[in-house]
């Protein structure tokens, strides 16, 4: 799971065409990942850096020690989820996949 921490990221598909596809483009402060760390799914797309960015890694270990102790668990992972982002651009690449 990737935090945003500043710069943009873009995320990215092969085309039925061969040519790439830019879907969405993801900001500072915005989540992407959390299908691949919560429910261990394949990534939807490829995501590159589009400007200059500092992107903040989750790992599994690292989401253990920020559930540890935490008063609020379900809480915590409610906000790592609240932009559905890894749905959104699953259903981008499916909706290309049905054309």
């Amino acid at each position: 799971l990737y935090v945003i921490s500043t710069g943009e990221l873009v995320a990215s598909v092969i085309a039925p065409t061969g040519d790439q596809t830019d879907l969405r483009t993801f900001g500072t402060g915005q989540v992407i990942g959390d299908s691949a760390l919560l429910e261990h799914r394949p990534w939807p797309a490829d995501f590159r850096a589009r400007t200059r960015s500092i992107v903040l890694k989750l790992d599994p270990q690292g989401l253990e020690v920020c559930l540890t102790g935490n008063p609020d668990p379900r809480g915590f992972l409610e906000v790592l989820r609240r932009e559905h982002n890894d749905q959104a651009v699953l259903h981008m690449v499916a909706s290309m996949e049905h054309r």
